[in-house]
């Protein structure tokens, strides 16, 4: 912006006034002896507007007036002039031929290694890496309209100064614009919203017929010409055109679609043993098949119940052995947690990340106390984060009596390093006051635990660390004990039989005294 005071008069005026006193009041047109010749006539200035004489020039933005004077207008007045002398529509169009790929954040991940763009985002500030999230698959964006911030805030940086001016005062003021700055940042905007990486082929589906993952989504990558692009912005505010549209152009780099299918392997396996109990074991079998053949993306949490459902008769399942509210019973779906805890196993072992895992009332049989993972429909879920770059896969198979889950992806673990995880038991817990039956089945009973389990980590096969990583608490089962149903109410059996023993050995007793006539 430039400002300064007006000591002489433009061409223009000088020639109209130039010999003639009455140009502006038409004195020579009045009788000689008329008393407005000797009246000075007053402009009227409407409240609000300019007194003195502030002339504008906007041949920033139009050649056609290039220079407005704001004497008598308005704030708004003056806003509507120069908003009225130009137009301002202008788009920029991506010309990424993969744009549409990118409303898909799974495909726009598996981005290849070592394609970087020449470009470095990190020097980009974070007001222009949040906005470039905002236009990520976008076919076009539209540039925000710079002129009429910049003429508002000139605008009240005259009115504010000027408005008690003289009515002869004249100063000068220019529009100047940002252009420079305006194209860099809306150019670095959208390089990094639409440049991208070249991505490899990742798993994208499963074939159950092969029981393999199939491949998909790699393409070539794009980057925008941030330099081109900045210099078409600029050439427009240059040729004061602001409609239209710009095309983001810029060049595609090709890497092996094939680069990362190669890396893609076994990360973890985990098996347990079941029961020789049929019903139960067909429950195992169709939860390990409702898993078997899943993608993760990156970042995606993985739900157990969420992706198995609820066990119904109408999917197959039967009553089989679960825990209920600390009680044994026969639940439809009865065993399904065998196969959560064995999928539990696989993932930690792999280096993925569990979001949610809840141990048994009582220790299990199958697997180490310690390391199981208990489900429930509308109670406990296993649930467990992709934390690679990269989609992962679950395989889960029964057959035998036997389940397996395996992980199949990119490594996630540095090279030559492996995860176990292990429990001890660290204390044992009494066992549970008895229960007394007159029907059903007797039980033992057992003692409760508890148990600590850490993460092992291998490198090179050599233990390298042991890292605490959850406790598990287990109750006993509750002793169970027959007793007849002829004992009196509030006599325990012990104390029956031990008034039981008491009257037989006084009937022995008395069978041993002599007989008296």
């Amino acid at each position: 912006m430039k400002k300064f005071a007006y000591f002489f008069v433009l061409p223009v005026i000088l020639a109209a006034l130039s010999g003639c006193s009455g140009f502006l009041t038409g004195y020579d047109d009045l009788p000689a002896d008329s008393d407005l010749r000797t009246e000075e006539v007053k402009e009227v200035i409407p409240p609000g507007a300019l007194p003195g004489n502030i002339y504008l020039n906007i041949s920033a933005i139009t050649l056609d007036e290039p220079v407005i004077n704001l004497h008598a207008l308005t704030r708004d007045e003056a806003r509507k002039k120069i908003r009225d002398s130009y137009d301002f529509s202008l788009c920029v169009d991506n010309g990424n031929p993969y744009y549409e790929a990118f409303r898909d954040y799974s495909l726009s991940d598996n981005s290849a290694e070592g394609s970087s763009r020449s470009y470095d985002p990190d020097t980009v500030s974070g007001d222009i890496i949040s906005a470039s999230s905002d236009i990520v698959g976008e076919k076009s964006y539209e540039l925000p309209d710079i002129i009429s911030d910049e003429a508002d805030k000139l605008i009240n940086e005259i009115y504010d100064e000027h408005m008690n001016d003289e009515r002869d005062s004249e100063y000068s003021y220019s529009l100047e614009l940002p252009q420079d700055e305006y194209a860099e940042f809306y150019a670095k905007l959208i390089h990094d919203a639409w440049s991208s990486d070249a991505a490899v082929n990742v798993i994208t589906a499963f074939d159950r017929d092969s029981n393999e993952f199939l491949f998909g989504g790699g393409h070539d990558g794009y980057e925008v010409d941030f330099k081109k692009l900045a210099g078409e912005i600029r050439k427009r505010f240059e040729e004061r055109d602001f409609t239209g549209k710009i095309v983001a152009e810029g060049s595609t780099f090709a890497v092996s679609a094939d680069e990362l299918k190669d890396r893609y392997q076994e990360l973890s396996s985990f098996e347990t043993h079941t029961t020789n109990v049929a019903v139960r074991n067909k429950n195992v079998s169709l939860a390990a098949d409702s898993i078997n053949g899943t993608i993760v993306k990156p970042g995606e949490e993985f739900s157990y119940n969420g992706t198995v459902g609820k066990r119904t008769k109408d999917k197959g399942y039967g009553e089989a052995g679960a825990y209920l509210n600390g009680e044994v019973v026969q639940e439809i779906g009865g065993g399904v947690c065998q196969v959560s805890t064995t999928l539990y196993n696989a993932v930690f072992r792999a280096g993925l990340q569990s979001t949610e895992r809840t141990s048994h009332t009582f220790a299990p049989s199958y697997v180490t106390p310690g390391l199981d993972a208990t489900v429930s429909w509308g109670g406990p879920d296993y649930k467990f984060v992709n934390n690679s770059p990269y989609p992962v896969g679950i395989k889960a198979h029964y057959e035998n009596r036997k389940v397996r889950v395996s992980i199949f992806g990119v490594p996630i673990l540095p090279e030559g390093e492996k995860w176990d995880l292990v429990s001890n038991k660290t204390a044992t817990l009494g066992v549970p006051a008895p229960v007394y039956i007159s029907s059903g089945k007797a039980e033992n009973g057992s003692a409760g635990s508890i148990w600590e389990a850490y993460k092992v980590v291998y490198k090179d096969g050599e233990e390298s660390a042991r890292v605490f990583d959850h406790k598990s608490k287990y109750v006993g089962h509750t002793p169970r004990i027959y007793v007849n149903p002829l004992i009196p109410k509030g006599m325990t059996p012990e104390e029956y039989n031990a008034a039981m023993a008491a009257l037989a050995l006084q009937a022995a007793q008395a069978q041993l005294q002599p007989q008296t006539q």
